[in-house]
């Protein structure tokens, strides 16, 4: 892993390659998360000023059948965006996790390095 690090030009540019590759990775998975549909269409209204009342009684009842697809479309997309939050916030909880856990060994690497090293010099 610290190989790659320095291939990346660093720990701290490694630390950003996770991320931007968690991201990407949550891209793809929040995309099949929002399986909403397409947008719905509006319908074509009628004029007002020239249809007749069995037009507009189908203007109003598309109309109604509109909002609520819409409604319903919307309700999708908010529990979509929900749901990815919680999956980012997850998604980035573990990567810290992660990081951590590697930095920490690196720092229990580094303090045994310098014991050895130190042993030797006596």
């Amino acid at each position: 892993m610290l190989l790659y690090g320095m291939k990346f030009g660093g720990a701290m540019n490694y630390a950003n390659f996770l991320v931007v590759f968690f991201v990407i990775s949550l891209t793809s998975v929040t995309s099949s998360m929002a399986d909403c549909g397409l947008k719905p269409t509006a319908p074509t209204l009628p004029k007002g000023s020239t249809a007749g009342p069995e037009e507009m009684k189908k203007g109003l009842d598309s109309t109604s059948k509109f909002s609520e697809v819409v409604q319903a479309y919307a309700d999708c997309l908010v529990a979509a965006a929900q749901a990815a939050e919680d999956e980012r916030n997850k998604l980035i909880e573990m990567a810290q996790t992660a990081m951590n856990e590697r930095n920490a060994l690196v720092e229990k690497w580094n303090a045994e390095a310098g014991d050895f090293r130190a042993r030797l010099s006596d």
